[in-house]
């Protein structure tokens, strides 16, 4: 069986303050500029590991009350015991061409919400679980699952001793539209996305909040 093999994206949002002189009181009258907007310096920090310590590790380096950090679920915290119906599984499925003949269709309506609702997980490392609970900082999962699913999710999730994560920024449960005009919705610490890109999604739930100057990925 494929173990973990997580990527953790760190991303640092940096503000800077720029500051003008006073104009002159001197005639003729001063010619007066616009100081320029303030610039936002993005930085990147792109690691590869394949045991989730290392994420637990860098969340406690970083600032508790600004950094939020987001976990995948499918083969980041949780795995399907067997290749069908796991997470490679279905980007093979994806991949092959219709008229392959290992080509399972409705792959993405039938099947995946059967294998969802009928298939345990297990996680994808002993002790994955209790390094998420140990984690303090504000934490949710984002998934490309839909909402269609979340009844598995949530019951795969707790039944391995994950313990859910609180809503973000004194948010209710939100049913949010991508711009697939497909449903997106976060409740019970999960933010479920129907394929969407994640990145749009998780600048969409936000809303525009400077409460986190650092994201931290594990994916």
């Amino acid at each position: 069986m494929n173990r973990l093999v997580p990527f953790v994206l760190l991303a640092a949002f940096a503000g800077c303050a720029t500051t003008s002189s006073p104009p002159p009181t001197a005639q003729p009258a001063p010619i007066v500029t616009e100081a320029p907007p303030p610039s936002r310096q993005v930085v990147s920090d792109i690691r590869d590991s394949k045991n989730l310590r290392d994420a637990e590790a860098l969340a406690h380096s970083l600032p508790l009350e600004s950094t939020l950090v987001v976990f995948d679920i499918d083969d980041t915290l949780l795995t399907a015991p067997r290749f069908f119906g796991s997470d490679t599984w279905y980007r093979w499925q994806k991949n092959l061409p219709n008229d392959d003949q290992d080509k399972i269709t409705c792959l993405f309506t039938d099947l995946l919400g059967f294998d969802y609702e009928a298939a345990g997980l297990i996680q994808t490392q002993d002790d994955a679980a209790e390094i998420f609970n140990r984690i303090p900082n504000d934490k949710l999962f984002l998934t490309s699952r839909s909402p269609d699913y979340r009844g598995g999710t949530e019951r795969e999730l707790v039944g391995n001793g994950v313990v859910l994560p609180s809503l973000i920024l004194g948010q209710s449960p939100q049913l949010l539209i991508n711009s697939a005009s497909q449903r997106m919705s976060y409740d019970r610490g999960i933010y479920m996305t129907a394929g969407f890109d994640k990145g749009d999604a998780l600048v969409q739930l936000l809303g525009g909040s400077k409460k986190y100057t650092t994201v931290m990925l594990v994916d």
